[in-house]
């Protein structure tokens, strides 16, 4: 229950900092983090998300989805490493730990 509660936290504070880089970020910056939110939040395909936003190409979408993944994998490896003080070499392993504890 505490590790559950514990990965919550972690996975919580990767999604407001994805969220404050959207916001500061430029409008394809912005865009991505909308594309990514549709798909893991809303559960949306990517063909459902390309005619939401009126993007014919899905492929491009598809391209930005893959992309906003590593930049919130970025986010989430940052925020693993400041609350278990992981090396680069326990990172990822640390990663998966929380996602597995959530069940993702």
């Amino acid at each position: 229950m505490f590790d559950r509660a514990w990965a919550r936290s972690i996975l919580r504070e990767a999604v407001l900092r994805h969220a404050r880089a959207a916001r500061r970020g430029d409008d394809s910056y912005r865009r991505r983090y909308r594309i990514l939110r549709l798909r893991h939040q809303q559960g949306k395909p990517i063909r459902e998300i390309a005619a939401t936003l009126n993007e014919q190409d899905v492929d491009a979408v598809h391209n930005a989805y893959r992309r906003s993944r590593r930049e919130f994998r970025t986010l989430l490896r940052d925020v693993v490493a400041k609350h278990t003080g992981a090396g680069p070499e326990s990172i990822d392993a640390e990663c998966r730990r929380v996602t597995e504890l959530l069940g993702s």
